[in-house]
């Protein structure tokens, strides 16, 4: 099912007309839902567009305001997306390994497109006896070469000798990092913040965290997304 409501003045001749693009996949639902506001004069309107689109899989060319789904995908994200998974044009895939003040080393996955991140990741214990699942949504700011990105992350960990019984705690992670790009192909990430525990062992319990780590991006040139329209026939 799709459902679309969009409003936009296409000329100064006041013509206003629905326009919708979402994509169905696998039988899953996409909404999308689209306001422009603007003024229009001799060359058309000029205003600005906010688009709100809500899937498990979602395929835009361009995107002004928020993408939500497992899968997002598009040329340009001009706001927020946030997703298990994100390719955009003006976003990367990053894959991050790090080490953290509490004992861990990680390897994660971030997905960052527009003003927003996700992250899925693992880490393990410095004695090897604990492995950590981890998962992470924020804001990304970049300014210059670097970047700065707030962020939430969930965690649970798991004892290496018995992985099918109980978690032996959850915890939230309130972090903020900063980023400098070093060059076309490496990032340092240097993080601080605090551990909240929410379940087992370590509920309640507050502690200070900091993190470091690299990033490695592709190149600025080598990335490309393209989205082609279906061909309308005669």
């Amino acid at each position: 099912m799709t459902v679309c409501c969009a409003t936009r003045n296409e000329a100064s001749t006041s013509r206003w007309r629905p326009r919708c693009r979402s994509c169905q996949i696998a039988g899953g639902a996409s909404f999308f839902f689209e306001l422009a506001v603007g003024y229009a004069d001799v060359g058309g309107l000029r205003g600005i567009a906010f688009s709100i689109a809500v899937a498990p899989v979602n395929v835009h060319r361009k995107l002004s305001g928020l993408q939500l789904g497992i899968i997002n995908v598009a040329e340009k994200v001009d706001g927020v997306a946030i997703g298990i998974l994100t390719l955009a044009g003006n976003g990367r895939l990053q894959p991050l390994l790090g080490v953290g003040s509490l004992g861990s080393a990680h390897l994660a996955m971030k997905s960052v497109a527009g003003h927003a991140f996700t992250q899925l990741g693992a880490g393990i214990g410095e004695a090897g006896d604990e492995l950590t699942l981890d998962a992470g949504v924020g804001g990304h700011i970049r300014i210059g070469s670097y970047f700065v990105e707030p962020g939430v992350h969930y965690s649970s960990s798991q004892s290496t000798k018995d992985a099918s019984g109980p978690a032996l705690h959850h915890d939230l992670h309130y972090l903020v990092h900063v980023g400098l790009r070093l060059n076309q192909t490496l990032d340092l990430l240097l993080g601080a913040g605090a551990q909240h525990g929410v379940l087992r062992s370590t509920v309640g319990a507050w502690k200070p965290e900091a993190r470091a780590g690299i990033g490695a991006r592709r190149p600025e040139n080598c990335r490309h997304y393209s989205i082609r329209s279906p061909r309308r026939r005669a």
